[in-house]
Formats: structure tokens, C-alpha cells, sequence
């Protein structure tokens, strides 16, 4: 179990632990804080991007979704057809989900023709994977409960930590939920990565991104307010977050922060925002997520503090 792995902080058993390493905080790391400080996104720009924002409600978090969805109709996150979902996750539209589970890509170098990696059919295919049904995203903009945001430090406790953290994701009723989460320091060194208890009934593991099994979380008692309680302890207000995409994760997470350095942003190419998996290979001469063998939210998040390091040229 993940709770129990190598270089990894079990929140019941080594949280006192996981708070002394993220505490210690170096010159070297107040370097790269201090380099990291000018890319973090703005508050425009969280809110256009759809990140959590305090709404001056306490444990409530307002969310502006970029493309968002009304009443009960949602849109599947595989193959983007309309279906529809009761207020309270009863689904509504029984069908068969057919979708690609690969990513649309050219099929060779300076070619325009592309085609799904997973199976090599183009646009307009017929999906190559099949679900029991759809699955979606929570995108309704609105104010939403069980929000925590982090806290200031005083000035005598002031730390100037670099943490970046990604999650991995399942699909539940009330559409995805974050099942397992990882927190890397500025030495790529795990300092907290736990599985933790989905919130409501999962749809679908959705196993070939997230590489998780239900068998993976016999035993899990790890929940959301678990969670939180090590953000509490660990992370505040002046914590430099990194993350590809950050927005859903603490969505997921349920945490609303400020200082987040954002790989997608950070590495966008006029409004166009790449994915972790090109950027990893192009930058870092490193391939992850292959198709079909699920993400490893480890890998991400060291991946994602590597690129901030090399892009504003720090070392230790």
C-alpha cells in the first residue's frame, strides 16, 4: 500500500516526522523560492483558471469554471458526449462510454495528419476503449463547502518551503475525486504520499490514467479531512505549491492557496498549454505516463519541480 511504500509519510504514524522535513528549510531552497516568486500566477489569474478563491465564508471555497456545465446536464470527460445526472448523483442516461484512451497526436514530424496513440485511428474513430458508463468533471461554477484555506505564518516562523504535489484521480458519482496523493520537497524527496478513501461511491477507477485498482484500497481509512489536517501542520499561506494544472487538484484537495507555480502556465506556448508527458520528454529527456500502464503521482510531482528548477535555472 502506498501509505506504507519507501521514502513515503503515513499521516497516522509519521506525521510528526513529515512535519520536521518540510520545516527545514535551506538558503538553497530560499534561493529558489525567492527565483520561483515572480512566476506565481496572479489572482486573475487563478480565478480564470478556475482555482479555488476565498468567498469570505469560512470552510467555503468560490470556483469560476472557464467552460462550465448547468443543471443536471454533464459532459463525459472520455468521449465528450452530453448526459445526464440528478443533484444527487443518481445518474440519469444509462449508456455505453466508447472512448480513446490515448492522446491525439501527429503521426509523424512535420506531419498534420494525426491519430490516437492508443490504436492509431484518427479524429472521427469509434473509441477503442468501452466504459459501463460516463463519466465527468465537476464543472458547475458556484461557492462550495468543506474548503480549507491555508494560514499566514508570523514573521518569526516565517518559511520561505518549495513544495510541489500532484494527485491521482478517480471518478465517483459526484464526478472525480482524488484517491491518491503525493508532496515532493525542492530534493525530489517524498515527504508525504498517501491513498486515501474516495468520498463517495466510485464509477470508475479509471485505471489507465490513474493506475488504480479497487483492490488498491482495501484497508484505506485515510480520508479528506486526514488530509487537511496535514496541510494544517505542513503548509501555509507562503508555501510555494508547484503542480501541472494545479487547479484540479485543489479542487479535489479542497484547498484554497494562493502561491502556485503552474507547469501548464509556466510552459504554454501563446495560450496553448502543454501536457506534463511532452513536457517531461522535451525538457527532461524523460518519459512518463505511458499509455495504458496509468500515471504515478510521484513521478508527476518530482517531474513538475524539475521543470520550475531547470526553467528559472536553479541549482543547488
Amino acid at each position: 500500500m502506498i501509505e506504507n511504500s519507501q521514502n513515503s509519510v503515513d499521516i497516522h504514524t509519521s506525521s510528526a516526522s513529515s512535519q520536521q522535513e518540510c520545516s527545514v528549510i535551506t538558503s538553497s531552497e530560499e534561493n529558489l523560492y525567492r527565483l520561483l516568486l515572480p512566476r506565481v500566477l496572479t489572482e486573475q489569474e487563478l480565478t480564470t483558471h478556475g482555482y479555488p478563491r476565498p468567498c469570505g465564508q469560512p470552510n467555503k471555497a468560490e470556483i469560476t469554471e472557464l467552460y462550465p456545465t448547468y443543471g443536471d446536464t454533464r459532459r463525459c470527460h472520455r468521449c465528450q458526449m452530453s448526459f445526464e445526472v440528478s443533484s444527487d448523483g443518481v445518474y440519469q442516461t444509462a449508456e455505453t462510454c466508447r472512448f480513446h484512451c490515448g492522446r491525439w497526436k501527429p503521426v509523424s514530424s512535420g506531419h498534420f495528419k494525426k491519430m490516437f496513440d492508443c490504436c492509431g485511428k484518427g479524429h472521427k474513430s469509434l473509441g477503442c476503449k468501452k466504459a459501463k458508463q460516463h463519466v465527468y468533471k465537476n464543472e458547475i461554477s458556484g461557492v462550495y463547502e468543506g474548503y480549507m484555506e491555508t494560514m499566514p505564518l508570523n514573521e518569526e516562523n516565517y518559511k520561505f518551503n518549495v513544495l510541489s504535489f500532484d494527485c491521482e484521480m478517480v471518478y465517483t458519482r459526484f464526478g472525480l475525486s482524488f484517491a491518491r496523493l503525493t508532496v515532493v520537497n525542492y530534493k525530489l524527496e517524498t515527504v508525504y504520499d498517501t491513498m486515501v478513501k474516495p468520498s463517495a461511491d466510485v464509477i470508475d477507477y479509471n485505471t489507465h490514467m490513474s493506475g488504480l485498482r479497487a483492490q488498491d484500497f482495501i484497508g484505506v481509512t485515510t480520508t479528506l479531512q486526514d488530509v487537511h489536517e496535514w496541510f494544517k501542520t505542513n503548509i501555509n499561506a507562503d508555501t510555494i505549491l508547484i503542480g501541472h494544472s494545479l487547479n484540479f487538484d485543489l479542487k479535489s484537495v479542497k484547498i484554497v492557496h494562493s502561491k502556485v507555480v503552474d507547469t501548464a502556465d509556466m510552459f504554454s506556448d501563446g495560450g496553448k498549454k502543454p501536457g506534463l508527458k511532452s513536457l517531461a520528454e522535451k525538457e527532461l529527456g524523460k518519459v512518463i505516463q505511458v499509455t495504458g500502464k496509468g500515471h504515478d503521482s510521484a513521478e508527476d510531482a518530482r517531474c513538475c519541480m524539475q521543470l520550475v528548477q531547470k526553467k528559472v535555472n536553479w541549482r543547488e
